[in-house]
């Protein structure tokens, strides 16, 4: 749970302390400091079902207080923590840094039925040697200023389950985080990769903006995803929280700059402003298109069969003619269209037609229609046989 929001047993965590109050809002139970020496900061908090108290968050603290510590000195210029108290908030029951030689940040947690603790957070270029484990879907740094990180604690505090790396060649950062009766865990967030891991039943398996959302599912042992895609449209996106229904369905929100946002059975059919919520509903066991069962944003357009033959030959038009465009930005910026779209007429999704508008909104070209393409500097135009 985000830092911020009242448990299920009313536990605030704060910057450097935890709060309990009562469930009428009008007594304080406990309020207690948590920190060291330098600056302390819990992000999320979560309860089991015996009521222990977990915290996550970032330390700068070389005597930040532990208790049977997996990891027990601080590693950088800033760590993780995660600590465990009992329901009354009188007794630490583990305590203990996981960290690099950079800044760490934890941004999530969560806590199975077993008592393990699953937190995610982003490190920087600085903390290649963040604790990883063998085996896990990704043990070594992916690239960027900053790399995504999903760890798994076990119920005792005192050693990793499994730890990994989730993102690409660019900036990546996990943001939420919750797991479901078999130890599987669902983690949202945001990527500027175009090399994020997705798998082969993506909803979205391409990046469509400057920056993207992502849901993806890890198994109870960290070793694989089972579902990764991409969520996001020309701008800006990130996805910020998490949960799972009955059914295995996860939704996810988070904000988009993106007009063209996806979208399916939509509540709201216009984009508000510079920034929009939004949420979504995915069934993880479906694939494509079809993974998708709900978004706030626009509808995609419809399109006739002969209006998408004509722009498929102007996409081939355009594969010829990109290498050519004297501003290697826009040459690069259609040249990812171009395999967007492919890709995902290749997997047989209706995002092609998604695929070849994005080609119209490159910076630099006027428009596609109906197999032409023009660009601002009136140098290069490829026009349909």
């Amino acid at each position: 749970m985000k830092f911020g929001y009242c448990s299920a047993t009313s536990g605030l965590a704060i910057p450097g302390g935890l709060v309990r109050v009562n469930s009428a809002g009008n007594g304080l139970v406990y309020s207690t400091y948590l920190g060291g020496a330098g600056d302390d900061t819990g992000s999320s908090i979560a309860v089991d079902s015996t009521n222990n108290i977990y915290i996550a968050g970032t330390t700068n603290s070389i005597n930040f207080p532990l208790q049977g510590a997996a990891f027990g000195t601080n590693a950088g210029l800033a760590d993780i923590f995660v600590t465990k108290l009992n329901p009354t908030g009188a007794n630490v029951l583990y305590s203990t840094y996981i960290g690099g030689s950079g800044q760490d940040r934890a941004d999530g947690l969560a806590i199975d039925a077993s008592g393990n603790a699953y937190v995610v957070g982003r490190i920087d270029s600085s903390s290649i040697n963040f604790p990883s484990t063998m085996g896990s879907f990704a043990s070594s740094y992916r690239g960027g200023d900053f790399d995504g990180v999903v760890f798994k604690l076990n119920a005792q505090g005192n050693a990793l389950v499994y730890s990994g790396f989730l993102g690409g060649e660019e900036n990546d950062s996990v943001e939420g985080v919750t797991v479901d009766a078999n130890g599987i865990a669902y983690v949202t967030g945001g990527t500027k990769s175009i090399g994020f891991p997705t798998t082969v039943n993506a909803y979205q398996p391409t990046r469509a903006g400057d920056t993207d959302a992502f849901l993806a599912k890890i198994n109870a042992a960290g070793s694989t995803l089972l579902y990764a895609t991409y969520l996001g449209g020309s701008g800006t996106d990130r996805g910020s929280g998490v949960v799972i229904d009955t059914n295995g369905n996860a939704y996810i929100d988070g904000f988009t700059s993106a007009s063209d946002f996806p979208t399916e059975n939509a509540f709201q059919n216009g984009f508000g402003g510079s920034f929009d919520a939004f949420v979504a509903k995915f069934d993880t066991n479906s694939s494509g298109a079809a993974s998708l069962r709900g978004a706030l944003k626009n509808p995609r357009p419809t399109i006739s069969p002969s209006d998408l033959a004509k722009r498929a030959d102007a996409l081939r038009c355009a594969k010829l003619t990109a290498r050519h465009v004297e501003d290697r930005r826009v040459g690069i910026a259609l040249r990812d269209a171009i395999a967007d779209a492919e890709q995902q007429a290749l997997l047989g999704e209706h995002d092609p037609i998604r695929g070849a508008d994005r080609v119209a909104r490159v910076p630099g070209v006027h428009g596609l229609r109906a197999g032409a393409i023009d660009f601002h500097d009136g140098e290069l135009a490829a026009l349909q046989r």
